[in-house]
């Protein structure tokens, strides 16, 4: 089996997280090939990923301050088609997942939301906690991230290097990966066309609101210009 591992990190976590997972699939299947790439330092409107040289593909990617790299949402929109072709795995990296009521994908408020709105639906997906290193981040991020885990009752002592990260939770992940059937791409087709259904329903409704908007400026400059041309007759 071919994989290819792709990572969006923003301190090195979540490629160890990556490679946890690729040392726990070459356990169960000392054959594997897992090729690794970096989603970070590509443009991906030039660079090319040829997925159908793969039989699997796995993507974490790691939040800060409530976003994911850029690029993410680049490679999901670029290689939608290609991926629900085949089965794949997500996993989103942040500190909130750290609490117990937070640390999976249906109470998550990040990953909840990303996945809702993105148009790659893998077919497993879960949310892990990251790692705190307060000495490693400039003096901009300590501060930011020491006030928000000040605001959730974390860790806000600046020499704290804390890794949150439950491990057996990304072995299950990795095992759960490595051992989806073609039955499950086949159920899992079901869901994408749900979300794709779902999206083109959002979409009609954002086109609506905006017909509707564009209807009510229209209304207002006719009513303005209709008030101004009274007050000028009545002038004259």
């Amino acid at each position: 089996m071919k994989y290819l591992f792709l990572y969006s990190t923003t301190d090195g976590h979540t490629k160890c997280i990556v490679d946890r997972i690729g040392e726990v699939i070459l356990k169960a299947e000392p054959a594997a090939k897992i090729t690794y790439e970096s989603l970070n330092d590509k443009n991906l409107k030039e660079f090319s990923f040829d997925l159908g040289l793969y039989d699997r593909v796995l993507v974490g990617a790691s939040i800060r301050y409530g976003h994911f790299h850029p690029n993410l949402l680049t490679f999901a929109t670029q290689y939608r088609d290609e991926l629900h072709k085949m089965n794949t795995a997500f996993f989103g990296i942040n500190l909130t997942a750290r609490k117990a009521n937070k640390n999976t994908v249906e109470t998550n408020p990040y990953i909840k939301k990303w996945l809702s709105v993105c148009p790659w639906q893998p077919t497993i997906s879960a949310v892990f906690a990251g790692a705190l290193y307060y000495p490693r981040y400039t003096f901009f991020d300590r501060t930011m991230i020491r006030f928000i885990m000040y605001i959730t009752k974390g860790d806000t002592d600046p020499t704290t290097e804390k890794v949150y990260t439950d491990w057996d939770a990304v072995t299950a992940f990795a095992q759960r990966f490595q051992t989806l059937t073609e039955k499950d791409l086949k159920e899992h087709a079901e869901k994408v066309q749900r979300h794709k259904k779902e999206e083109e329903e959002r979409q009609l409704e954002k086109n609506n609101l905006f017909l509707m908007r564009l209807v009510a400026v229209g209304l207002l400059g006719v009513v303005a210009f209709k008030l101004f041309s009274n007050k000028k007759s009545i002038k004259s």
